[in-house]
């Protein structure tokens, strides 16, 4: 699973980077770590004319929810959609489609169970100090206030050969789109089959997994 995420670079090269623009430029925030259940508004790039980066909540609520505490209870475990039932799925499955997006990170958390210790790890890219999980998002309306809120999930899928070591118990990892794949991410026009095929396991020789401390400091020892 994926339930904490680093974006630790400023605006103006998250900007360059995705060659998007953030349209709420006082929201932007770098951060170390993040928690799905933390329920801060996050950067999230969506296709919309040209390539914007907006601020969605992560965790998310279909747009048929019809009440404020079904709401709650809908985002609460929507912060990941699996990649094997992602077309099946009612809160998934029309969206997938449509409303894809990528969320920015410049790494991933997630720990490996050995006997009775959780170890931290970091996970990254080698060669890229910022890259896109892809994800899907939904616009909810609440019908009590009429406030509308948007909010996102990020794609899991099966662990590559360096996840299954590191996420031993789960062995899952989330859906990192390739740079050179970013446009086509974006093209609704995508079939199922289409899409499925960008939904498999990032390549684990162009990934390096960092050991942590229980204070999320690098301990730099050798994985």
């Amino acid at each position: 699973m994926c339930y904490y995420y680093s974006l630790a670079e400023d605006a103006i090269k998250l900007q360059k980077r995705f060659n998007a623009e953030i349209l709420e430029k006082e929201k932007y925030n770098s951060f170390i770590k993040i928690s799905a259940f933390e329920e801060k508004e996050l950067p999230v790039i969506i296709k919309d004319r040209s390539n914007v980066i907006k601020f969605f909540r992560w965790g998310l609520i279909p747009s048929w929810i019809d009440s404020e505490h079904t709401g709650k209870k809908m985002h609460a475990r929507t912060a990941n959609a699996r990649s094997e039932t992602i077309f099946d799925r009612k809160s998934f499955k029309n969206i997938i489609f449509s409303q894809r997006c990528i969320i920015p990170a410049t790494g991933f958390y997630e720990w490996q169970h050995l006997w009775n210790e959780n170890i931290p790890y970091l996970l990254k890219l080698k060669d890229e100090e910022l890259f896109g999980l892809g994800g899907v998002w939904d616009q909810w309306v609440n019908p009590e206030t009429g406030e509308i809120i948007n909010t996102f999930s990020i794609i899991t899928t099966v662990a590559n050969s360096l996840l299954e070591v590191i996420h031993n118990t789960k062995k899952r990892m989330p859906i990192i789109i390739d740079k050179n794949d970013e446009d086509m991410w974006f093209d609704n026009t995508l079939g199922a089959s289409q899409i499925k095929s960008m939904l498999e396991p990032y390549p684990a020789e162009k990934m390096e997994a960092i050991r942590l401390d229980q204070n999320d400091e690098e301990l730099y020892l050798p994985f």
